[in-house]
């Protein structure tokens, strides 16, 4: 029941976000409602940021993606890093666009790891990245 008035809640936030309605033309209310549904989103990135650190023992994490350029995301992302020791990597807001800069990361360290693939290996959208050493 919970779970599901958070997700009713973001679908009304995005809806907004989709629709063009801003900020000001929005009531005191929703706009409270839609903080809380923003920073429910934010406590589950930040949570299972935090499962993953501690299951993987991550010596860094990243934040990538447009959602990377949302201010608290970054506040709470950069407290779990500290708390739990791992090096945070953070993009400039100007590189949060959208995921290309984070695609290009898994990139490089795909290169670097396995070496370059031939022109015509096929695409895989769940194709893993090795751990890091």
């Amino acid at each position: 029941p919970q779970v599901a008035g958070v997700q009713e809640r973001a679908c009304i936030v995005l809806g907004n976000v989709c629709c063009g309605k801003n900020a000001a033309a929005l009531t005191r209310k929703q706009r409270a409602v839609d903080a809380g549904a923003i920073e429910a989103v934010v406590d589950a990135l930040v949570t299972k940021t935090r499962w993953a650190i501690e299951a993987t023992g991550a010596r860094g994490a990243c934040l990538g993606g447009g959602v990377a350029a949302n201010s608290r995301l970054r506040e709470r992302f950069l407290d779990v890093c500290t708390e739990t020791g791992v090096r945070a990597f953070l993009p400039s807001r100007a590189m949060c666009t959208d995921n290309a800069a984070m695609v290009a990361a898994a990139g490089w360290w795909r290169l670097g790891s396995d070496g370059p693939s031939p022109l015509d290996t096929g695409a895989d959208p769940n194709l893993g990245l090795p751990l890091l050493p």
